[in-house]
């Protein structure tokens, strides 16, 4: 990865992996977790405010 990249995580459960790589890919960039638990995405989303550094992150179900 690198800044500014565009990065998919399948299977992104509570996306500490995605938070990790929204800071690799900073402002200009942007991350996007697919999970398909619902409980997985709701963990993720809850974590995202305090976690995420920048509001390149979403969390999508799939």
């Amino acid at each position: 990865m690198k800044p500014g990249e565009t990065v998919l995580d399948l299977g992104s459960g509570t996306g500490k992996i995605c938070f990790i790589a929204a800071q690799v890919v900073g402002e200009k960039g942007r991350v996007i977790g697919v999970d398909m638990t619902d409980e997985m995405l709701e963990v993720a989303r809850r974590k995202a405010p305090v976690i995420a550094v920048f509001e390149s992150m979403t969390s999508r179900a799939g």
